[in-house]
């Protein structure tokens, strides 16, 4: 089992994607395994300025490295007109 934290996935996780994630890596992962929930970074934008957001997942193994793992759920999908991929 993957160590998790929070030990506890908080009930005020309102999306079902990352709590199915959640459950997952922490039954299918193995010990050496570390997995972090709702991490908050400090970056810039585009001109330079200080700003703040989350990643919904830090996958990290000794061995293999570190994974951020955005978490869409729904349906993903190209809009040609824009050249963008969005999410329902």
């Amino acid at each position: 089992m993957a160590r998790m934290y929070p030990t506890i996935l908080d009930p005020d996780t309102k999306s079902p994607a990352e709590r199915r994630l959640y459950e997952a890596f922490a039954r299918e992962m193995g010990e050496e395994w570390v997995v972090f929930h709702h991490v908050p970074w400090i970056g810039n934008d585009d001109r330079g300025q200080p700003c703040d957001g989350e990643t919904d997942f830090v996958v990290a193994h000794p061995n293999l490295g570190v994974l951020v793992v955005e978490v869409k759920g729904g349906r993903i999908h190209f809009d040609a007109t824009t050249s963008h991929y969005c999410a329902d």
